[in-house]
């Protein structure tokens, strides 16, 4: 297989620029290395460009015990593997996976809300608001609570950059 072992130094240097919004990556090297995947629209802007999912897959897989970008990615793939038409509660877990890849990706870099949150249903005042991607040491970043009742706690493992559900 070409992408094998020897892909791993690669790959640990191309999956976080790839989720990287702020420093957006070169893709020339990927597409060489048979690494992108272009889908092409009716329009040339209108193309968008994957990074091999069955690399990526294979990747995570192989790594999400020693890589916290890993973990997250594999815990948003195995979310999406249960997700049907009225599982609205899993697609969740994908996006908190998500955000923690994403959060991964910049960490320390500082963004606006508007780009970290890239919707129409975010308040123009809020979104132009400046934050840094603080992020923990811990490998996972989603920390599940009973509930919110101990404000001291959630607003601590916020502070430090957890994600925290309940």
């Amino acid at each position: 297989c070409k992408f094998n072992d020897a892909t791993d130094e690669y790959m640990v240097e191309v999956v976080p620029a790839w989720f990287n919004f702020v420093n957006m990556m070169d893709t020339g090297r990927l597409a060489r290395d048979g690494l992108l995947i272009t889908v092409n629209g009716k329009h040339p802007e209108a193309a968008v460009e994957l990074l091999q999912p069955l690399v990526l897959q294979h990747w995570v897989h192989r790594k999400c015990e020693l890589n916290s970008m890993a973990f997250h990615l594999r815990e948003a793939y195995d979310s999406d593997a249960v997700v049907g038409p009225d599982a609205e509660k899993s697609f969740e877990a994908i996006m908190y996976h998500y955000e923690a890849v994403l959060r991964l990706a910049v960490k320390g870099k500082v963004v606006t809300l508007r780009s970290f949150y890239q919707t129409s249903h975010v308040d123009p005042s809020w979104g132009a608001q400046e934050v840094t991607a603080r992020v923990p040491k811990d490998r996972n970043l989603v920390v599940w609570v009973p509930d919110f009742s101990d404000m001291d706690k959630v607003l601590g493992l916020l502070n430090q950059g957890f994600l925290v559900i309940s």
